[in-house]
């Protein structure tokens, strides 16, 4: 995931950081630092950070096969994702995000 693909295309307001890596975690602040005053809250844990609050977006990008459960926790969470390619590691991940997803949007309505 770009950071800087997504603040020249839309305005964000980043809240919140999640990654177990300290030192992409501090890496990525930084390049956050340079769009916006507010400092994220930062997290090891996407569990942590999905129940610390409301977030309208989440962006996943961690190791491929890592993609579905942070995606299906965030969908189940109200938020919508972006999503790295490839969404899942294979055809059973793959349906259980749609599934997720189709879920989330028989409970929105």
């Amino acid at each position: 995931m770009n950071y800087e693909a997504f603040v020249r295309n839309v305005e964000l307001n980043v809240v919140s950081l999640c990654d177990v890596n300290q030192h992409s975690l501090q890496k990525t602040l930084q390049a956050v630092a340079k769009h916006q005053t507010a400092v994220p809250r930062t997290f090891v844990d996407y569990r942590e950070m999905l129940s610390s609050g409301e977030h309208d977006i989440v962006i996943v990008a961690t190791p491929d096969h890592w993609h579905a459960l942070p995606a299906i926790a965030a969908m189940k969470a109200g938020a919508d994702i972006y999503l790295e390619k490839p969404v899942s590691v294979d055809v059973i991940e793959g349906e259980a995000l749609v599934a997720a997803r189709a879920t989330t949007i028989a409970s929105s309505r």
